[in-house]
């Protein structure tokens, strides 16, 4: 897994983050840095915007920390937040002697925000990979290592172990520990091969291997009284108070909340609507035996979606579709079949095939398809189009693959619009398998995640009741 990519999703972590004004660092506390963005001292909400559209700008173009001090420097002057000030705490109501702006703030300020968001984005990826297994710990380019870092240094254990919960980076001010994701075959060449040694340095470099330790070390526990709040909080040894929390963790239960949140007005907008018309299934001319209970059970959550107008009959048959798992076959005259070869997810495969034959037979307008789209599908394909799945797909495979091309774009994402609007347990576990396989090289989700789907979601709603496939139009 590579962190070329990774900017995209450390700056999502970063850009979903509320502005949050506070007068010290302790005032924000824990698993709070992944809803918030705050610099101690920065109550101006303007000030603050500034700030983190200054973070922002450095990971989307990758500045370094000269170029980041160059140009938020003379915009915190302009602020008159620079050098030391008096202020009021509005906790206390006393004078302080407040540090704001400085070349040591900057430095703070960039290199928490950038690591963080870089270890949120890293975790976000190795999660979502069914091919990575296990996490590897490994201490950053410092010169000087705390001395629980070291001793972490070239752990793997399993990526669901309870460890990293409060233990993978950054775990303290300054922190530039990292931790990487390793497929099994990949853990296996590090039994063999060992780390490079991070006690034996010479000019820069490690000498020598060590091997790496696959139990968790026994976790020392100490008390932090938080002064701002006055609550006791339990900090393991060689983790700076506040930092005991997963930024990735952290991550997904606000991305979790925003969805929920999302959701709803969503549902509030389009109540479930009930199918209007001739049922799909009443296209189908036969099935063969092999496969009548994946096309049943297709059938069933497409039918309980929306039905259509008139289409042409078709047959499912088995076999003969290739190299791949199904396949649907048209000529001059119109569809021919929809073949299987099988697979773990039949009945996946059989929605994807009704997306190819609604293409091909049944979407409005003269000659409107996926390739030429008119009014609400152009919509829909649109919304396909700007997902950030896709553009990720088409950087990895170039746009001349067939998982570019505009029919096979809208088949992956009708099967998963049934899916979701079916509500079908078994066919939402097998999605959330499909969504991390690939018979690709390159590690891509031929799927959407669930926030990224909802535009394109909406995007069918209007389309299905400006058909009056559905009610509710």
């Amino acid at each position: 897994m590579s962190d070329e990519i990774l900017p995209k999703e450390a700056l999502a972590y970063l850009r979903e983050k509320k502005l949050k004004p506070s007068f010290s660092y302790r005032d924000t506390w824990l698993e709070e840095h992944a809803y918030n963005f705050t610099v101690a001292k920065a109550m101006q909400s303007d000030l603050l915007a500034d700030l983190k559209e200054a973070v922002d700008t450095a990971i989307e173009e990758g500045q370094t920390l000269g170029q980041f001090r160059r140009e938020l420097g003379p915009v915190l002057v302009d602020y008159k937040w620079w050098g030391k000030q008096t202020m009021t705490d509005p906790k206390t109501g006393k004078q302080v002697k407040a540090q704001l702006g400085s070349a040591r703030r900057l430095e703070v300020i960039y290199d928490t925000n950038m690591r963080q968001a870089y270890n949120a984005g890293r975790w976000a990826r190795g999660q979502n990979s069914a091919a990575h297994t296990h996490i590897l710990y490994l201490v950053g380019p410092s010169t000087n290592h705390r001395k629980q870092h070291l001793e972490w240094n070239g752990l793997v254990l399993p990526k669901d172990d309870p460890f990293w919960r409060s233990h993978a980076p950054m775990n303290g001010w300054g922190c530039k520990c990292y931790v990487q994701f390793l497929t099994r075959q990949r853990v296996e060449k590090l039994r063999r091969e060992g780390i490079p040694d991070a006690e034996n340095i010479r000019n820069g470099r490690a000498v020598g291997r060590v091997p790496i330790k696959e139990t968790a070390p026994a976790e020392k526990m100490r008390s932090y009284v938080n002064k701002r709040t006055g609550k006791t909080h339990t900090v393991p040894e060689g983790i700076d108070p506040g930092f005991e929390w997963n930024p990735g963790e952290a991550r997904a239960k606000a991305l979790s909340k925003a969805l929920v949140q999302r959701r709803n007005r969503f549902d509030l907008a389009f109540p479930p609507a009930p199918p209007q018309g001739t049922p799909v299934s009443a296209a189908i001319r036969s099935v063969a035996k092999a496969y009548a209970e994946p096309v049943q059970r297709a059938m069933k959550a497409i039918n309980s979606v929306h039905g259509t107008g008139t289409l042409p009959k078709i047959p499912i048959r088995s076999g003969n579709a290739g190299d791949y798992l199904g396949l649907f076959a048209a000529d001059t005259r119109g569809p021919v079949a929809i073949r299987l070869t099988g697979g773990d997810h039949a009945a996946l495969t059989v929605i994807h095939e009704i997306g190819h034959f609604l293409d091909f037979a049944g979407l409005p307008g003269e000659g409107a398809s996926s390739r030429n789209p008119k009014g609400k599908l152009r919509r829909v394909m649109r919304a396909i189009r700007k997902s950030p799945e896709v553009k990720e797909i088409e950087k990895a495979v170039g746009p001349a693959h067939y998982l570019m091309k505009p029919p096979e774009l809208l088949a992956r994402a009708y099967t998963q619009y049934i899916v979701r609007k079916s509500g079908d347990p078994g066919l939402i576990a097998e999605l959330v398998i499909l969504k991390f396989a690939s018979t690709l090289t390159v590690e891509v989700n031929k799927q959407w995640s669930d926030e990224n789907f909802l535009p394109i979601e909406i995007a069918f709603e209007r389309l299905f009741k400006g058909l009056k496939w559905q009610k509710g139009s």
